[in-house]
């Protein structure tokens, strides 16, 4: 399962207009800041974690052709 985590803690209506732009079609979830310090992340970075909690995948910005490659890959294993 594919999930996205709000790390900016915006609102619904910010993180449904992130959605639309970036063409993410997994879930988006809210309020995620306490998350940053856990994975060591900036607010510009996308992570992708393994069935195992290891991350697979960190890379700035929004690369869907990246993040879809590396959770096919996870989900591989």
């Amino acid at each position: 399962m594919a999930l996205g985590i709000d790390c900016w803690d915006g609102s619904a209506s910010q993180v449904r207009d992130f959605k639309n732009f970036t063409g993410i079609t997994y879930p988006l979830l809210l309020n995620g800041s306490n998350l940053q310090n856990e994975f060591d992340l900036s607010y510009d970075y996308s992570v992708v974690l393994g069935k195992d909690g290891q991350v697979k995948y960190r890379g700035n910005g929004v690369q869907t052709s990246k993040i879809t490659a590396a959770i096919e890959s996870a989900l591989a294993e």
